[in-house]
């Protein structure tokens, strides 16, 4: 129960903080007109946000998403509020943010790795390949069934989303915590599961890769009808 009870504390206390720091933000991108360095300004929301959350035992991560969520979909949240300048800011950082990203990626990727022991891998191989499938053609597809209700996808671009999208960085970001958490208060068990669902996270990314890799063309073609 207390697990369950501090698992709801960390995302409804993230959500709402989340949400009033977007608010926040989006009056103060109005009010002290920052268009001049919209990627500082926007560091500065982002890091001061999973800060706060952390400092209330909260998710820090949650907390910059939602804040991204909020102001990247400015036009929804905010319909009766004057856009323009706001709009000028956002747009002017959206670069900016996919640059971060793709640091961001690489750098989880070498963690990832560097942490990775491969007796541990080679133990879970076959095991890790039959669950890499199972999420590819079984779980991605069900949990992707929640886009639907959001607009009028045909079946087509539902199953190009589900097939061709995930990348597994944010199931890469998290895994490492288990055995961090193992090795950190010398818990062996906890150390032994957590060296199992690395292992496995990898497996299911490489095999995510390498197959949103080679079907990628022909996704493309079958389903969007697009040659490229």
């Amino acid at each position: 129960p207390a697990a369950v009870i501090f698992f709801l504390y960390e995302v409804v206390v993230s959500i709402a903080i989340g949400i009033g720091l977007g608010l926040l933000g989006y009056w103060l991108i109005r009010v002290l007109h920052l268009e001049n360095f919209p990627e500082l300004y926007s560091l500065a929301l982002a890091l001061g946000g999973f800060a706060l959350g952390e400092w209330v035992n909260a998710s820090g991560y949650l907390v910059a998403t939602v804040i991204a969520i909020v102001l990247g979909n400015h036009e929804v949240f905010f319909r009766k509020r004057d856009l323009k300048n706001a709009r000028e800011v956002i747009a002017g950082e959206l670069h900016f943010n996919e640059i971060v990203a793709e640091l961001a990626t690489v750098v989880i990727f070498i963690l990832l790795g560097a942490s990775l022991d491969l007796s541990a891998l080679g133990s879970v191989l076959w095991k890790g390949g039959l669950i890499a499938l199972l999420v590819v053609f079984v779980a991605r597809p069900l949990a992707g069934l929640s886009l639907l209700p959001l607009r009028k996808w045909s079946f087509k671009q539902y199953l190009f989303m589900v097939l061709e999208g995930p990348r597994g960085v944010v199931p890469s970001a998290l895994a490492g915590l288990p055995l961090s958490l193992g090795l950190t208060y010398h818990d062996k068990q906890l150390t032994n599961w957590g060296e199992s669902i690395l292992a496995v996270t990898v497996i299911t990314i490489l095999v995510s890769v390498i197959l949103e890799t080679l079907w990628a063309s022909l996704l493309n073609r079958v389903l969007l009808g697009k040659d490229r």
